[in-house]
């Protein structure tokens, strides 16, 4: 347990990221309720250098408190992707480019395919349309095509290329 920093004589946090008050039980401590925002991250609420109370990511406080960060990287990482593993052996610092690295490398992140992308202008019915026109009439151009779904040629082009 080490004091998180900032906050010395009141509140303490251990590697598996337990965090404790000791503003009313100054022996012991108590522990501090962690609650999960809407991204799935812990949080907590602790009140830093005697001012108001203040949201805490849980993964951020044991970084700052048991990871050095000598390149200054600004976010931390969960290397497993599991946003409630906040132990410090699953944290590590990184850069912005390097967690949406990880996030892709691990799916954590994936592409929205096809109709989750909210760009989309085509629906799959649309796309088994377009790819039977062109083989009913194979002289029919893309532009053509293209206009009737409101949809570019080059579009058309790419769907037809496609599986």
């Amino acid at each position: 347990m080490k004091w998180i920093k900032g906050a010395e004589g009141r509140y303490k946090i251990n590697k598996q990221g337990e965090v404790l008050s000791f503003l009313h039980d100054k022996a012991n401590g108590r522990t501090v309720k962690q609650r999960t925002n809407d991204q799935g991250y812990k949080k907590v609420v602790i009140s830093i250098n005697y001012k108001d109370p203040k949201d805490k990511f849980v993964a951020r406080l044991v970084a700052e408190t048991f990871i050095p960060n000598p390149e200054n990287k600004p976010q931390v990482n969960h290397k497993n992707g599991i946003k409630t593993d906040n132990r410090v052996e699953n944290l590590e610092w990184n850069t912005c480019k390097e967690n949406v690295r990880h996030a892709w490398k691990t799916q954590l992140n994936s592409p929205l395919t096809r109709e989750q992308n909210g760009m989309t202008k085509l629906n799959k019915f649309q796309i088994q349309r377009i790819k039977l026109m062109k083989e009913i009439t194979p002289r029919l151009s893309t532009e053509k095509i293209g206009s009737l779904f409101n949809v570019t040629g080059r579009t058309i082009r790419y769907i037809l290329a496609s599986n």
